[in-house]
């Protein structure tokens, strides 16, 4: 609109207040319903129905009194008629779920429509059975039914043609309201996509259903995780924008005829300007009306009443407030409670309502009695809604427009996501026949037990309960294995440690008694010396290196078991340095090179094997094996220099040492390799 469109209008305190042209046309239309007071301060209010709905949503039994969206209705009913899925698509407070139950079923119920309506909260499936089974067919029955959707994609096309011939009616609609629910209350993946396919294979096959959806705005995105829904949604949808002012005046003034109401002059002005052109103002705008009708004086609504009562935007807060103000200090830790269990944490979306059940509000730790007493004080403020067992807030726009509840949102906002993964994780343990796969483990787990008793304090369900017993039985279970497992590595390692000493003093033994029989100028004495030596040897190293072994490859496997077995050849060799370093003081260098390569490597042959737990070949066999190989190799080369006089040649022991390193070294990191390998492929 220009400038010009708009007319400048006195009200009652003399403010000017701009409105549509249009608009000013549409409110002289209601002349009868505004009145110049003289003083109504005095008059006590007149008796009456309510002629506002407030933070709820209009129903079908509500059509006579649903007014602004009449071309809105008309045109999805036209759409109906032409197509056979339509969604509905506007931002939270939009009146999506008014304009469908209100607006659109009507119309179609008198044209002889069958309509099912439901919401998906989190067992989709289970309303979607419920919706197509009559109450005198039972639950067995529904459970059967929720069956074939799992099982069948077809099953909805089927049951919709089976109930359509049962009431002679060839058009069916399906109403989904509050489409989002399938992302935000329903976490079982399998459940919404057995859901969708059913939904899409109704459409797709030719048949009696037409199926109609609300959607949020903010999760239309969130349906591009189904190829086949969002192509859909893309060609067969329906925007709602904003009320045009006209469209507001009647929401306002409509009511109020049918009823008999009246309004100070000025006041519905006051109302437009504050309710802007933002489509999720509806809600703000309806218990803004109702709380002003509240504080009537007489039949008139008037424009202290609507200050009074916190205006559009402040209404919702003002409400929640006074019924705070008028509960007992002891109260309050319920009624947050009763909030927070009610709100859904959004994760690339708003925060959104929450449906759970009485007994679940009813799990904090307090009597009973007072917690029932809230409930009763909530539900009469209109502030949450119990139905049949389950309670949700009356709007999500108190979610939203009430600083209060924001904050205990924002300060209790890491306890509630845990909360909610673990209401989840519980769920889907149940329904997996109660596996240990599903239990808590880790981080987890150490977060539920840190905070165990403030959840308790807020209450768990005995599931929950159960549950968390579940995971530290599994827990304390998998920490006795480890000790198990761990002690049995440390045996192993100990035996590994024997047998290298007794391969390695057999092998030096044997190599001794050789070069005694080579050589004329060594004596007997010297293979009983090199078998003590080697003793020796691998006594020290086993018992230096297996305890820095077994720490060193259970810590390095808690981060990367891969990492355990190059980690082994690493500390072998350190084990190797650190004895043969020892011994070099303390022998002559002749000496040092003949035991030490041998027989340290026969004290680490088969740390390195050893995190590879179940191995079914022998380290009894293997690890002497490997030592007598090395020390037999040793002796030969030894004794070959010997004989060749090449012996006193500055690399001739060095050549020695390397020999006798690289000989078990290949040996054992092709044994290791081999059995790394394995280890990965299985």
């Amino acid at each position: 609109m220009g400038i010009g469109d708009y007319i400048a209008v006195e009200s009652i305190d003399g403010e000017g207040i701009a409105i549509g042209r249009n608009a000013r046309v549409e409110i002289n239309r209601y002349t009868e319903l505004i009145i110049r007071p003289d003083s109504l301060e005095d008059v006590p209010p007149a008796p009456g129905d309510r002629p506002y709905k407030g933070l709820a949503y209009f129903t079908e039994t509500d059509a006579g009194n649903f007014f602004g969206r009449e071309i809105l209705s008309d045109k999805i009913v036209v759409s109906l008629q032409k197509m056979r899925f339509l969604a509905v698509i506007g931002a939270s407070g939009s009146g999506k779920s008014s304009l469908l139950r209100a607006g659109v079923v009507p119309r179609l119920r008198m044209q002889n429509w069958l309509i099912r309506i439901l919401t998906p909260t989190s067992r989709p499936l289970q309303r979607l059975a419920n919706a197509f089974i009559g109450e005198s067919n039972g639950l067995t029955a529904a459970d059967d039914l929720q069956k074939e959707f799992t099982s069948n994609p077809r099953a909805l096309h089927l049951a919709a043609n089976r109930l359509a011939g049962q009431t002679n009616t060839t058009n069916l609609l399906l109403v989904i309201d509050q489409f989002e629910e399938l992302f935000t209350l329903c976490n079982d993946e399998e459940e919404r996509n057995a859901f969708l396919e059913n939904l899409l294979a109704a459409f797709n096959e030719e048949g009696a259903i037409s199926i109609l959806i609300g959607l949020r705005a903010d999760f239309y995105g969130r349906t591009a995780q189904h190829e086949g829904l969002r192509a859909l949604i893309s060609r067969q949808q329906e925007l709602i924008g904003p009320m045009r002012q006209e469209e507001i005046v009647r929401v306002i003034a409509e009511p109020a005829k049918h009823g008999g109401w009246q309004f100070v002059e000025g006041l519905v002005e006051q109302i437009l300007e504050d309710t802007g052109d933002e489509p999720g103002h509806l809600p703000l705008l309806s218990h803004a009306l109702l709380e002003t009708w509240e504080l009537r004086r007489g039949t008139v609504m008037t424009l202290g009443g609507y200050r009074a009562a916190g205006g559009v935007e402040g209404a919702i807060a003002k409400t929640a407030e006074d019924v705070l103000q008028a509960l007992d200090e002891d109260q309050l830790p319920i009624v947050k409670h009763i909030f927070l269990s009610l709100t859904e944490l959004g994760e690339s979306a708003e925060d959104t309502r929450r449906i759970a059940s009485l007994p679940e509000l009813r799990r904090i730790d307090f009597e009973e009695a007072a917690i029932n007493a809230v409930i009763e004080e909530l539900v009469r403020a209109r502030l949450i809604i119990v139905d049949n067992e389950e309670v949700q807030v009356a709007h999500e726009a108190l979610i939203r427009r009430w600083p209060r509840l924001r904050s205990w949102i924002d300060e209790d906002r890491e306890r509630l996501s845990f909360n909610r993964r673990l209401i989840r994780a519980a769920q889907e343990w149940e329904d997996n026949d109660r596996q240990h796969d599903y239990l808590f483990r880790g981080s987890q787990l150490e977060q539920a037990e840190s905070r165990i008793q403030e959840y308790k304090a807020w209450g768990l369900s005995n599931q929950q309960e159960v549950f968390i017993t579940a995971s530290q039985e599994a827990a304390a279970m998998a920490a006795m294995e480890e000790e198990k497992l761990t002690e049995i590595g440390r045996q192993d390692a100990r035996r590994s440690a024997v047998f290298a000493i007794g391969g390695g003093a057999l092998g030096l033994g044997a190599a001794a008694t050789i070069v005694n029989l080579a050589t004329s100028d060594l004596s007997g004495i010297y293979a009983v010396f090199y078998v003590a030596g080697a003793f020796v040897t691998g006594i020290i190293v086993g018992f230096f290196y297996v305890p820095i072994f077994d720490s060193l490859i259970s810590l390095v496997k808690k981060q990367n078991k891969m990492l355990a077995w190059p980690i082994s050849i690493l500390a072998g060799a350190a084990a190797f340095i650190f004895a043969a370093l020892l011994f070099f003081f303390l022998l002559s260098e002749e000496l040092f090179v003949v035991l030490l390569t041998g027989s340290a490597w026969g004290g680490t042959a088969g740390a390195g094997r050893l995190w590879i737990q179940g191995s079914k070949r022998s380290k009894a066999i293997t690890i002497p094996l490997v030592s007598m190989v090395s020390g037999l190799v040793l002796i030969v080369v030894y004794a070959a220099l010997r004989q060749t006089g090449y012996l006193n040649q500055p690399f001739a022991l060095w050549l020695v040492f390397i020999v006798g390193f690289l000989v078990p070294f290949v040996i054992l990191l092709a044994e290791n390799g081999a059995l790394y390998a394995s280890a990965r492929r299985n």
